[in-house]
Order: C-alpha cells, then sequence, then structure tokens
C-alpha cells in the first residue's frame, strides 16, 4: 500500500492562504480522482478534508484521495460486510454524509452521495465551515443529527461567512482578500453551484463528478454555469417537505377561515338585502298608509257628491287592501284607517241604499271589530264609531236581535270605559224615556223597529 504524505486540503488552503479561484482549481483536481474512482464502479462514502490530502510536486499542488476503506462497489458486492461491521454502525462522517446515506444507512448509495460529500467539501474550502454546523452534530442523539442532514437546508456562501464563528477578517487572510469582497465574490454563481452539489434531492444534483468539475472550470472561465437558482415551484415544495405538519395545520386553518369569511360575506350579503327589502317595504307601507290617510280626510268633505264619494268608496278600498299587503294584519295605523275607512263606508252605503256593499260589508265587520278590540282596546275612539256604525248596519239590513244585542253590550263596555259608569247610567235613563214614549217597540216579524233603533242611537 501506498504511503501518502500530505496534509488535508482544508489545512493546505488556510496555510497557504489560497485565493477562491485556486481552491477552486485545486477542487477540480478533488472531482477528477472522485470521477476515477466512479469509473472503476466505487463509490468513496467518506469524503472529507483528511481524506484528500495536498503534496506538492515540482512546486505544484497534488491532491490526493486516500481512505476507501468503506467504499461500496456499483456492480458487485466486495464482501458480505461491506455495508455493516455491527448492527447500526455509523459508515462515515456525519457531517460530510449525504441525506440518503444518513437516512439509509448505506443502502441504495450511488455515485451521487459522493456528490453531496464533494459539495461539503468545497463550501468548507470556500467558507471554513461544513454547512451543518459539527458541534451540534455532535451533541445531538443518533435521530437529530439524521435530521439535521436530511431536513435542514444549507445556509449560502456568503451568509455563512458573515454568520462563522471564525472572524472575518482572519477567513478573510486566508483567502488573500479583503471581507467585504469575499462576502460578495461568494454572492455569484458560486453560489448556485454549491447548492446544486448540496441538493437533498440526489436526482438534481451533478449526475458525475466530471459534470461538477466542468461547471467550477466554467466560473473559472468566465463561461455561463449550468447551475441555475432553483424555481419558486420547487422552493415552495421544498418548504412544504420540510415543515409539512405546520402546512398542513395552517392550510386548514386558512381552508376555516376562507370557508368562515365566505359564510359570512353571504350572511352579510343575505342581511343586507333582506334590510333593503325591509325598507322598501317599509316605505312602500308608509307611502301606502299616507294615500289611506289621505283619502280618509277627503272622505270628511260636506262637499262631496255621489259620484265622487263613489269613486273615493272603490279607490280607498283598493289602498286598504293593498295597505293589507304590505304590512301585518294586527299593523295599528292598518286597523285604525280601516275602521275608519269601513265607518265611512257604512254611512255612505246606507245614505246611497248600496245593498250590495252593506252585504259585503256586513260579513268582515264582525272580524273587524274583534281584532280593533284586541289591538285599539275599548277606549280608542275609532272602536266607538266602528260599533256605532256596525249596529245601525245591523238594524238597517235586518240582522236578528241577539247579533244588536252583542254589539250594544260591547258599547255599553266602552262608553264606561271611556266616559265612566255615571254617563252611560245618564245616557240609559235617556234611552229609556225615549223609548218609554214610543208606542210601537217591536216589529210584527219580532225583530226591533229600525226606526225606533235609529233614533235610539242617534241619542247616544
Amino acid at each position: 500500500m501506498e504511503l501518502v504524505r500530505g496534509e488535508p486540503i482544508t489545512a493546505y488552503c488556510d496555510r497557504s492562504r489560497l485565493p477562491i479561484h485556486e481552491r477552486l482549481a485545486l477542487f477540480q483536481q478533488v472531482c477528477y480522482a472522485i470521477e476515477h474512482a466512479h469509473q472503476k464502479g466505487i463509490v468513496h462514502r467518506d469524503i472529507k478534508p483528511s481524506n484528500v490530502l495536498v503534496t506538492v510536486s515540482d512546486g505544484k499542488p497534488l491532491v490526493k484521495v486516500i481512505d476507501f476503506g468503506i467504499a461500496k462497489a456499483l456492480n458487485v458486492e466486495l464482501t458480505e460486510k461491506t455495508l455493516y461491521t455491527e448492527f447500526r454502525q455509523l459508515i462515515g462522517t456525519p457531517q460530510y454524509m449525504s441525506p440518503e446515506q444518513a437516512e439509509r444507512s448505506g443502502v441504495d448509495i450511488d455515485t451521487r452521495s459522493d456528490i453531496y460529500s464533494l459539495g461539503v467539501l468545497l463550501y468548507e474550502m470556500l467558507t471554513g465551515e461544513t454547512p451543518v454546523d459539527p458541534q451540534r452534530m455532535r451533541s445531538a442523539a443518533w435521530g437529530q443529527w439524521q435530521r439535521m442532514i436530511v431536513d435542514e437546508e444549507p445556509s449560502r456562501p456568503s451568509v455563512k461567512v458573515s454568520t462563522t464563528l471564525k472572524s472575518n477578517e482572519d477567513l478573510a487572510k486566508q483567502r488573500s482578500i479583503e471581507p467585504a469582497k469575499l462576502r460578495r465574490l461568494l454572492s455569484g454563481d458560486i453560489v448556485w453551484i454549491v447548492l446544486k452539489a448540496l441538493e437533498k434531492d440526489r436526482s438534481r444534483r451533478y449526475a458525475t463528478a466530471n459534470q461538477f468539475a466542468d461547471d467550477v472550470d466554467r466560473l473559472l472561465s468566465n463561461r455561463p454555469v449550468r447551475a441555475t437558482p432553483p424555481s419558486k415551484r420547487y422552493l415552495l415544495k421544498k418548504f412544504v417537505r420540510r415543515h409539512r405538519n405546520a402546512v398542513i395545520f395552517t392550510s386548514l386553518l386558512l381552508i376555516s377561515l376562507i370557508t368562515g369569511l365566505v359564510a359570512t360575506g353571504f350572511s352579510a350579503a343575505w342581511a343586507i338585502r333582506e334590510r333593503n327589502a325591509a325598507i322598501l317595504s317599509q316605505k312602500a307601507a308608509e307611502s301606502q298608509t299616507l294615500q289611506v290617510r289621505r283619502l280618509a280626510s277627503l272622505a270628511g268633505s260636506p262637499l262631496l257628491n255621489k259620484i265622487e264619494a263613489d269613486s273615493l268608496a272603490e279607490q280607498w278600498g283598493q289602498d286598504v287592501e293593498k295597505m293589507r299587503l304590505s304590512v301585518a294584519n294586527d299593523d295599528v295605523d292598518l286597523v285604525r284607517l280601516e275602521c275608519q275607512y269601513i265607518t265611512w263606508l257604512i254611512g255612505h252605503a246606507m245614505r246611497n241604499r248600496v245593498q250590495d256593499t252593506l252585504k259585503r260589508i256586513g260579513d268582515r265587520i264582525q272580524d273587524l271589530i274583534l281584532r280593533t278590540k284586541r289591538i285599539l282596546t275599548v277606549k280608542d275612539g275609532n272602536f266607538l264609531s266602528l260599533l256605532n256604525e256596525a249596529i245601525k248596519l245591523r238594524v238597517f239590513i235586518g240582522s236578528p236581535a241577539m247579533d244588536i244585542a252583542q254589539l250594544y253590550d260591547d258599547m255599553l263596555i266602552a262608553l264606561e270605559a271611556v266616559h265612566g259608569p255615571e254617563a252611560v247610567r245618564s245616557r240609559m235613563k235617556k234611552a229609556k224615556t225615549f223609548l218609554l214614549a214610543k208606542t210601537a217597540l217591536f216589529a210584527h216579524s219580532g225583530r226591533v223597529s229600525k226606526a225606533l233603533l235609529l233614533n235610539l242611537f242617534d241619542i247616544w
């Protein structure tokens, strides 16, 4: 076995204070050496500075890759114990290990695992540190450092040199450059070359070590590199995979929030629509009420002739019906205006002896009396006027005496509520005197004399 003398590549670079472009040129030699092993069907699996030595020959640095002790043959197994020397024994050095090597303990490892390790080596040659802090890995348990390798994305080289524990001045001196210029130099295409080699998804890494070296050569010769910034879609995919639980929780929360907002929006729109409809309905009802009141004021005019009164009765009746459709059946204004209309209509129909109108009023007056009594109470003047005209109507159309007596009882209750018991007794005394002065109290049909009762209610 050949005895290889030299020092680790990172130590040689720092001691010789190699600038960035010379470090990159030296790194190309490492890539060619690893490519040679890959062409022989061997994966190194433990690429790190102590296994990449630099010697000086004829005044030029020469790279030697050593320690293929845990290498894996691609086409044939080296021995039955190639992967493990004992159960769960770690193969490789954690901070230089690829995600698939850390996660699967050597199963299904190919040349792209070495590409990742080369990326870590280049990262350290440029920034002075590995992507994952070795101190953190040493203090972490088995599963924790595995997650660091598999899940944690490496910082960009320019960010790493800004946050490194080593003094920026010392780091820059070892690279023969000023700190500010070093950060700028590590912010260009070199970023995408390093990050492409350090991709967690091995299908996105360089396919071969030669491709890696070729992109470094393109950078050194100021040609466009093949490594490009990842797309936004890919970055989003990586973020989702890295924070799967948080993304699922946030997505569910957003869905719930959006669903709530949509439901609230629909509810608000429905409420606004209902409110507008209610406002329009209220305005229509108010307009209808004003129209009915205007007609009621016209009805009180003594200058109306029969034709005008008939036209007023028809129009007033139509407006009252429209009002009944636009407001609640127990609306106070509706009941009061309907009382005024029916009271006026009874008098108009009796004066002009309109039998059809009187019959139609007789069918609906009892319901109106009950509604008026419930909503306006017996003390309301409209109720008294309605009762007075209702009794006259019953007498005029020849209703049974019991119906008239019931209305008369309601009238007495209302009068007593409005004027008091003494006033009612006084009026009853006058009515009794009037009745005794008449000779005919009942008609031959057994019904109360129309003329007698009409005169009686004039006394009220």
